[in-house]
């Protein structure tokens, strides 16, 4: 009985064994890893799509927003003030009431400079938080692929049918270290990848179709 099962049981000698030291195939799909390659690669194409740069404005307007900065207070302060102190001295003649007016176009240059320095303050702000924004975008996209490729390069994402595809495709979609006749991580990616830039692309299609259609229905002129 015990042989009949050997027999009939698939295995595979595993690197460093010695002949007739065999351990059985395990072909159960890796469910957790195919969704999660699946989230990571839909991840990335989302990212992609909205755009780094957008992503990036959009973050430091909530980041902004949500936590108070005393040099965005100071600077509408400065501002506001700048306002008013150009007003008054617009509408101080330079000639009559000269002292008067050169006060104020003293603290107006003051305030000036002050905000241009808020500015540059700022600005370096925003260019750091826009460093460590692109740094975060990388290592959960392409940082994360890179990670999965090499941490489960191993590993059979599902496995193919026995003897369904020839010997080259069968490689391929088993590189660079997973058993033959299963689909690595690395072409579960590129499947995914390929697969949502159809579903994109498709997507993106019927949208403008639909555009298209209520555009023309509603420019239709009617008959009488």
């Amino acid at each position: 009985m015990d042989e009949a099962i050997i027999v009939d049981a698939e295995f595979v000698a595993p690197v460093g064994t010695t002949a007739g030291e065999f351990v059985p195939i395990d072909r159960a799909p890796a469910a957790g890893l195919l969704l999660l390659v699946a989230f990571v690669v839909l991840y990335a194409k989302v990212i992609s799509k909205l755009g780094k740069p957008a992503i990036q404005e959009f973050l430091w307007e909530i980041i902004t927003r949500i936590v108070p900065s005393k040099q965005l207070r100071r600077r509408k302060e400065a501002q506001l003030r700048a306002i008013e102190v150009h007003t008054q001295r617009s509408n101080t003649s330079s000639q009559d009431q000269f002292a008067k007016w050169a006060k104020l176009d003293r603290e107006y240059g003051k305030l000036k400079v002050e905000i241009e320095d808020i500015n540059n303050l700022l600005t370096a702000s925003k260019a750091r938080f826009f460093t460590i924004i692109s740094s975060a975008i990388f290592l959960s996209t392409t940082g994360m692929k890179m990670f999965l490729r090499i941490k489960h390069r191993k590993a059979a994402i599902f496995w193919l049918p026995k003897n369904a595809f020839p010997y080259p495709i069968e490689y391929i979609l088993s590189f660079s270290s997973a058993p033959l006749g299963s689909v690595s991580v690395s072409a579960w990616l590129m499947i995914c990848d390929a697969a949502m830039d159809l579903i994109v692309t498709i997507f993106v299609a019927l949208v403008v179709g639909v555009i298209g259609m209520l555009r023309s229905n509603k420019v239709k002129p009617k008959t009488a």
